[in-house]
């Protein structure tokens, strides 16, 4: 587990000596520096930028609570407040803070204060890692990072939707039929009929279900009971009164409802 440089910021001296006694019990937390009050603490996370920061409340001169808000945004550490005072809590959670200890701190919450932060961290270095990913992308391809960006989220969705869809047809073996190779669904009462290269497979499912596990960005819902692969649209036809009808590659004619004729708007 990788550890966490942590910086310690308190006005009482006995209430540092504790907490840094309690975190030796955590070999991944590395407590770098301790502060007796809110300028030093300031100041020592703009020049060690640490993991972390345990931080009093209730200091003199600076409350933990104004120097967390002068910290630069760049450089922010996670905040875990420890106070002896709990009407603070709304403030300090207000502030994004990773956990709220209330003194004397038991080692059961800082156990818990301890895990949250390794949480968190994994967190950011995700994104710091998918941001440095797409600053590469960016300029190996000339493409904007909002593009990139976009291409990723659908990428990551597409790893959330199983590659087959399991239907169990009446009077039949159960079928894994490739999510691909569907061409469009619809519903018929309690059953939807999920036709794929000309062949029609029955199921038992509600509408909402089966959009559950596929993939949002592929299929669509074009009517109340329709859902349509839009990979498989060569041609989208106006109608009257806002309607359309939509062509598929296997020479389907589906009808979109008004309600759903910004889902095509694009093959239009």
């Amino acid at each position: 587990m990788k550890s966490l440089r942590v910086i310690l910021i308190d006005d009482e001296p006995l209430a540092l000596q504790g907490l840094e006694y309690r975190l030796r019990a955590f070999p991944e937390i590395d407590v770098i520096a301790q502060c007796g009050n809110g300028y030093d603490g300031l100041n020592a996370i703009h020049k060690l930028r640490p993991d972390a920061v345990f931080l009093d409340i209730e200091m003199p001169e600076l409350s933990g609570i104004d120097m967390i808000q002068m910290v630069h945004a760049e450089l922010m550490p996670m905040v875990v407040f420890v106070t002896a005072f709990n009407q603070f809590a709304i403030d300090a959670f207000a502030l994004h803070a990773i956990d709220y200890l209330l003194k004397p701190v038991c080692t059961e919450r800082l156990q818990q204060a301890v895990s949250h932060l390794h949480s968190r961290q994994q967190q950011r270095d995700s994104q710091r890692h998918k941001q440095q990913l797409l600053q590469a992308l960016c300029q190996y391809t000339g493409r904007s990072i909002f593009e990139l960006d976009s291409d990723l989220e659908q990428g990551e969705q597409l790893c959330r939707y199983p590659s087959n869809l399991t239907i169990k047809d009446a009077g039949r073996d159960t079928v894994l039929l490739p999510c691909d190779d569907i061409d469009w669904i619809d519903a018929a009462g309690d059953y939807m009929c999920v036709h794929s290269n000309g062949d029609t497979h029955i199921m038992r499912s509600s509408m909402k279900a089966l959009l559950e596990q596929l993939n949002p960005h592929v299929f669509k819902r074009i009517h109340r009971s329709t859902i349509v692969n839009v990979q498989r649209i060569c041609k989208v036809t106006p109608h009257t009164n806002g309607e359309r009808y939509i062509s598929l590659i296997d020479g389907t004619c589906l009808k979109v409802s008004r309600s759903y004729k910004n889902v095509v708007s694009d093959f239009a």
